[in-house]
């Protein structure tokens, strides 16, 4: 790479943004730059799994708490409706205003609609919200996420376990049991996180590649095995991570 165009690079990528590729490369440029585009690769390619991956968690949970609060008893008698967003049991005050925020965002996107657009005016329904919740959003329904939660526990007991019907069977490991619950929160809070830096475009140097894409595998393989293995069948992440750019080494 000429020397000239470094200045111009570094300016536009930014000093912060490029100082862990150079250190990667052990302050060579044209590595960094290297890494950074082998960063993008990898970026891209975790997220054509999660894609899929978030869409599978949103509607497996999605399911078991419509089928869950219709269930649930209102005061006076009558019982709530599946609509578990904008009819909550009270033990779905866990959300706090998460879902209020979201029917908020389906308004707005719905303003946004271009005027040919077939759904122009129509009035704001279940899919409609539910689309606006985050993948951040599932893991915070789970016990792990807040140790003693009564409301927590009672979710996952009576509702969210049957959305990842797989999961008590992955529960044990070589030298400890892990219950399914906390496999699940484990997997997909670490997937929320990996997701939010490859949508950011933030570098990956440090994470263990094929940890993070087992972890989507596995918590696909909790809701479905055939949804896993469709998924694996298509992913890039091994192919990338077998281009990253090393240093080059004088052979002895």
């Amino acid at each position: 790479m000429p020397a000239a165009q470094w200045p111009r690079l570094e300016a536009s990528l930014s000093v912060p943004r490029l100082t862990p590729y150079l250190a990667d490369a052990s302050n060579n440029r044209a590595l960094a730059l290297d890494l950074y585009r082998w960063n993008l690769e990898i970026s891209t390619a975790f997220l054509e799994i999660l894609g899929p991956t978030e869409v599978a968690v949103r509607n497996a949970i999605d399911t078991q708490l419509r089928a869950w609060n219709a269930t649930r008893p209102k005061v006076g008698g009558s019982f709530h409706s599946e609509e578990w967003i904008t009819d909550s049991a009270s033990q779905l005050s866990v959300l706090g205003n998460t879902r209020k925020k979201a029917y908020d965002q389906a308004v707005r996107s719905r303003d946004l609609r271009p005027e040919d657009h077939p759904r122009k005016d129509d009035p704001i329904n279940h899919d409609d919200i539910l689309a606006q919740l985050s993948f951040g959003t599932w893991p915070r329904l789970l016990p792990s996420s807040q140790p003693g939660s009564r409301k927590k526990q009672l979710l996952w007991n009576h509702a969210l376990v049957h959305a990842f019907p797989y999961a008590a069977g992955a529960s044990v490991n070589r030298v400890l049991d892990t219950p399914a619950e906390q496999l699940v929160y484990q997997r997909l809070q670490r997937l929320v996180v990996l997701r939010n830096r490859a949508s950011h475009m933030e570098q990956l140097l440090e994470m263990n590649v094929h940890a993070r894409a087992n972890d989507a595998y596995q918590l696909l393989g909790y809701i479905s095995p055939t949804m896993s293995s469709w998924v694996k069948s298509f992913s890039r992440v091994s192919e990338v991570n077998s281009r990253r750019p090393v240093p080059w080494r004088r052979p002895r």
